[in-house]
């Protein structure tokens, strides 16, 4: 008969922890985090679904106001010729060129008596016509076979005796301007871009900087690939083929060859550069293979032509993420990558094909109403950063930050994200690892920028017998306490001589159902706090909101 009456009030005593439970989650979220989690969860969403609509009227109205701009414009830059014509130091000179012996003294005779030299022109796939015998690594062709540029000419000029491409824009002041503009942007970024040399606003040409190095293109053509104009359009498999099937064709013969040119190293340099050309808030619009060169040195990619890029400056981010899209779908699409877009993620998630979607510990908000796991949770992941992290952590600007236990590395990402220079995470389980690094690539695709995060795979215990170095911030969120007790005391001993700011998490729920139940006494308050205290720590301050099971520890040296 007990038994029966146990068997029957237990799920009377179930359905009332469970309404316990949401009440302090709806108290400890508070109404306005309630109603921040309904808009991502169900406004967002919707309003990711007209982004791209509505970005693509963005694009329309900016080419209409900068045609109705466009006579202010060029006074405008006219004005600031002397601020954005900047040689930076890196610009190959003549004599490095790789002209032979007579045809080097030919363009110094010439250059005696005047500014600039016309050295060749580059014809529509980049060959050249060299007006001065032969150019060592440069493929050259004689005037029969040249063929004459679409849309703007390309000379390759010597000007104030260094080496730059001379690009025409044949009248068109729009192109020339963006151009202009782009290219003075991303050269301010620091990116892989040629520099300015000269503007010519009344005849509306641009000279820029000589990459030393061989376009992308060429080299997949030079394997077998058929790329090349002059094949293409004599080429049966391509004349038959719509504009847009030719395209395809085109990109997929590049990519038959892409890996006997180029390694996955390179490519995610150049991924890396187009983020930073993101960060800078443009568009490249223009993604292809004959935009990319392979410089000759370094073997770093640099990218050229932007006369149709968009700056996306003063746009919302959603607008802005929705543009930059279309540039890593392009990307993705070159080089056989799968690279995050919001479709791809929206994909991904609906159908739990991120890594290990069953054992995701830290739910996560990456962005655009895109989420993994129970945002309204306070106790981890992002229901715990916005509760009680994000108001009691120092400001990170700048800081080393080290995450002990870090699992999926949301903590860490999150320091990133506010300004951390860089972020250690240390965690044992390879599933947690690999699921890190895709939030990784997911915060960085919503953040339109590269952080500077890695594990160290290994139990935090083992950092006493590590050099890292010193940390401004280190933080062990409900993760120290499984450790043995003399590695506690040895490991907040270790952290006391390379941080002066250590963070704990305690957790002081007592039914969670531990195998050993002296980590109760260890995730305590008094446990920890006394250990840091009696371990390097002068200064210990608890932040414990009532009725919450999980409070916090700043540590201080002093």
């Amino acid at each position: 008969m007990g038994g029966s009456n146990n068997s029957k009030s237990q799920p009377l005593i179930n359905l009332s922890k469970k309404i316990n439970t949401i009440s302090n989650i709806a108290l400890q979220n508070g109404l306005s985090r309630l109603m921040q989690i309904g808009y991502i969860q169900f406004v967002e969403p919707k309003i990711m679904n007209f982004a791209p609509i509505y970005a693509k009227f963005i694009l329309w109205k900016k080419r209409i106001w900068n045609r109705i701009n466009v006579r202010r414009n060029l006074a405008r830059w006219s004005q600031k010729k002397s601020e954005f014509i900047q040689k930076i130091g890196d610009e190959i000179g003549l004599e490095e060129l790789g002209l032979n012996e007579d045809g080097l003294k030919l363009v110094k005779e010439k250059i005696k008596v005047t500014k600039e030299v016309v050295i060749a022109q580059i014809d529509q796939d980049g060959f050249f016509l060299s007006y001065f015998g032969p150019i060592d690594e440069i493929p050259c062709i004689n005037e029969k076979n040249f063929i004459p540029r679409i849309r703007f000419s390309l000379d390759l000029v010597v000007i104030d005796g260094v080496i730059g491409v001379k690009k025409n824009y044949r009248g068109n002041a729009i192109s020339f301007l963006t151009e202009l503009e782009t290219l003075y942007a991303l050269s301010k970024a620091g990116c892989n871009v040629p520099t300015i040399l000269d503007a010519d606003f009344e005849n509306y040409s641009l000279t820029v900087s000589f990459i030393p190095g061989t376009v992308l293109r060429e080299q997949l053509a030079s394997q077998g690939a058929i790329l090349r104009d002059r094949d293409v359009s004599v080429n049966p498999k391509f004349t038959q083929l719509s504009p847009k099937s030719r395209r395809l064709k085109r990109i997929d013969e590049g990519k038959r060859y892409l890996h006997s040119v180029v390694d996955s190293s390179f490519i995610e340099k150049l991924y890396d550069q187009i983020l930073k050309i993101h960060s800078a808030n443009i568009f490249i619009n223009d993604i292809k293979y004959g935009n990319v060169i392979i410089e000759r040195k370094t073997g770093n990619p640099y990218l050229i032509d932007f006369e149709s890029a968009v700056d996306l400056t003063g746009l919302g981010h959603k607008t802005i993420r929705a543009v930059i899209d279309y540039d890593i779908e392009n990307f993705n699409l070159h080089f056989g990558t799968n690279k995050p877009t919001y479709k791809s993620l929206k994909r991904k998630i609906e159908n739990r094909e991120f890594p290990f979607p069953d054992k995701w510990y830290a739910p996560s908000y990456f962005g655009a109403g895109l989420r993994v796991g129970a945002l309204w949770n306070p106790e981890v992941g992002w229901g715990r950063w916005e509760y009680i992290l994000k108001d009691n952590l120092p400001n990170v600007t700048g800081y080393r930050v080290l995450d002990l236990g870090a699992n999926n590395g949301f903590n860490s990402l999150q320091l990133l994200r506010n300004g951390a220079r860089e972020a250690i995470a240390f965690e044992i389980n390879p599933a947690a690892i690999e699921q890190g690094m895709f939030l990784k690539s997911v915060m960085e695709w919503s953040d339109n920028q590269k952080f500077n995060f890695r594990y160290i795979q290994s139990s935090m215990a083992d950092l006493v017998s590590m050099d890292l170095g010193t940390f401004d911030l280190i933080i062990a969120l409900c993760s120290i306490y499984y450790l043995e007790d003399d590695e506690i005391t040895k490991l907040i001993r270790h952290i006391s001589s390379i941080t002066n700011c250590f963070i704990v998490q305690c957790n002081i729920a007592e039914d969670i159902g531990r195998e050993n139940l002296q980590t109760y006494e260890k995730a305590s308050v008094q446990y920890l706090k006394s250990a840091l205290e009696n371990n390097g720590f002068a200064q210990v301050k608890v932040i414990a909101p009532k009725g919450y099971s999980r409070p916090l520890l700043i540590a201080q040296r002093q």
